[in-house]
């Protein structure tokens, strides 16, 4: 490793919050291995939420709660701000796809009462909130 821990769903501490500070020597896993859901075949979020044009970074699908894919928005630079909420707020609606977002360190849920009841249980019990 070069000195810092990387851990997936949080903020790379090479990143200058717009590039890889060392892309030429970044690690296997998880950086290597990673693959960002904005630049996935088929995605469909928009051009503006590239990862350094948003600040955030979407894993698409990464956990499922009750058969149905979560996917969790992770700072990339900056937390989502309120136009990254709301549209995915809106495409939540539509695919009835629950997701999860970081804010001052704080992890918060969007989806069915059920879905952000099971979240706050696993927090209270101390659990990933995604794997």
């Amino acid at each position: 490793m070069l000195g810092k821990d990387i851990y997936l769903g949080h903020p790379c501490p090479y990143s200058d919050g717009h590039h890889c500070t060392i892309h030429e020597q970044r690690p296997q896993d998880p950086c290597r291995v990673f693959f960002c859901g904005w630049a996935e075949a088929g995605s469909p979020l928009p051009e503006w939420m590239q990862p350094n044009k948003s600040g955030v970074i979407v894993l698409t699908g990464r956990s499922q709660w009750r058969g149905k894919p979560v996917d969790v928005l992770v700072s990339a630079g900056r937390d989502p701000d309120e136009k990254v909420l709301a549209w995915y707020q809106r495409y939540s609606m539509e695919t009835l796809r629950p997701f999860l977002y970081q804010r001052n360190e704080r992890w918060f849920g969007f989806g069915p009462q059920e879905f952000l009841k099971d979240i706050a249980e696993k927090e209270a019990r101390g659990e990933a909130l995604w794997t």
